[in-house]
């Protein structure tokens, strides 16, 4: 669930919370809750879907896809709804003159905005983090799907891609849709979610990890025929660190763990399976100079897509990228027209409102190429 925070005019007045983005009637309200300020943040939600099991041969490899925290840039609230991070609520943190005019709540949220905005990402990434916040309404960063494109690129041909978020739920059947028509823009061929995990109810980092893990368990079940099965989990876990939790009374205090209990769901039901697995744990916390804790759900950050493509190992060859996969992952490439209301991109993209980001960050100056270049 995504916050807003409302805008400032001194003095700063408790106000019946409101939406940053419009909604429609034919479009599901955002699953956000509002923070009580007259400027509005926005907080984020996570969602997941149900999948379809065949009895098939199991695909070379198989990606599971969160989207809160991995396509989008989501900020630890306590145990209110996570902060969004989008460009409404980076103005209204920017344009916060005087903190002390907020009550403690309202100011430790602008701070952490801040705090997260003016951020390097990850170690090779050359921008700061405010260059991911999401710029439309389907709220997620373009430069993120882009960078979904690549990970499942490299899975090869024999990949499947599943959707283990919030999102799976009915109620996404939209949003779903248009991130579906974004990545077959990048991938040059028609894109769908192969699959989506079991709708069971998700809390916690637990939940979402056997939620994974009883998929897994389902495919190996009811395949006809067993071949090497490499794994990716792309998930912040609800912004959760792996720091011991207990998931089926395992303790979860590195990737490592998360890895040998994707392996050994498998083998519950399929013990000649050769499989492995890798986490990208999209999630990162440090501490201000203040004394601030930052938890973020990061995004996939370059070194997150190169790890999952040297996991995946030579699925793809990165000589035959399509198109507009080749041509975003150089710099001086992305030259678009300029951006209004619904999105004009290159010649032959549609108008896709998830592009948005992309094509904007390529007219900024020093801005950060919508693909991992390197």
């Amino acid at each position: 669930l995504y916050q807003e925070i409302p805008r400032h005019t001194p003095p700063v007045r408790r106000s019946s919370p409101r939406h940053l983005l419009p909604t429609s009637a034919t479009t599901p309200s955002p699953p956000w809750r509002p923070l009580a300020r007259s400027t509005s943040f926005v907080h984020m939600a996570l969602p997941a879907p149900h999948v379809a099991i065949g009895g098939a041969a199991t695909p070379q490899s198989m990606i599971f896809v969160d989207v809160d925290g991995v396509l989008n840039v989501g900020i630890r609230d306590h145990d209110r709804a996570p902060l969004l991070l989008n460009e409404e609520n980076c103005d209204v943190a920017a344009s916060i003159d005087d903190l002390d005019e907020l009550d403690a709540e309202q100011r430790e949220c602008i701070e952490k905005v801040l705090a997260v905005m003016r951020r390097n990402v990850g170690k090779s990434d050359v921008d700061l983090y405010k260059k991911l916040a999401c710029s439309n309404r389907l709220q997620v960063s373009g430069i993120l799907v882009a960078r979904l494109a690549e990970v499942i690129y490299a899975g090869g041909d024999n990949c499947s891609v599943v959707l283990a978020s919030n999102w799976r739920k009915p109620k996404y059947a939209k949003k779903v849709a248009k991130l579906e028509e974004a990545l077959s823009v990048y991938l040059g061929r028609k894109f769908k979610f192969d699959g989506r995990t079991d709708h069971g109810e998700e809390a916690t980092a637990a939940d979402r990890l056997t939620c994974i893990g009883d998929h897994l368990a389902k495919v190996c079940a009811n395949s006809d025929r067993m071949g090497p099965l490499k794994v990716v989990v792309l998930d912040d876990f609800f912004i959760t660190p792996l720091n011991g939790w207990a998931c089926q009374r395992k303790s979860m205090t590195s990737a490592e763990n998360v890895e040998e209990f994707l392996r050994e769901s498998c083998r519950r039901s399929r013990r000649d399976i050769d499989i492995d697995a890798k986490l990208v744990h999209c999630y990162e916390e440090w501490t201000t100079a203040s004394g601030l804790h930052v938890q973020v759900g990061s995004g996939m950050t370059a070194e997150h897509v190169r790890a999952a493509q040297e996991f995946l190992a030579g699925a793809a060859s990165p000589t035959m990228l399509p198109p507009l996969l080749a041509a975003t992952s150089r710099p001086s490439a992305v030259k678009t027209a300029p951006v209004t209301g619904s999105v004009t991109t290159a010649p032959g993209l549609p108008s896709l409102p998830c592009c948005k980001a992309v094509i904007a960050c390529g007219e900024r100056e020093n801005a950060m190429p919508p693909m991992v270049a390197a």
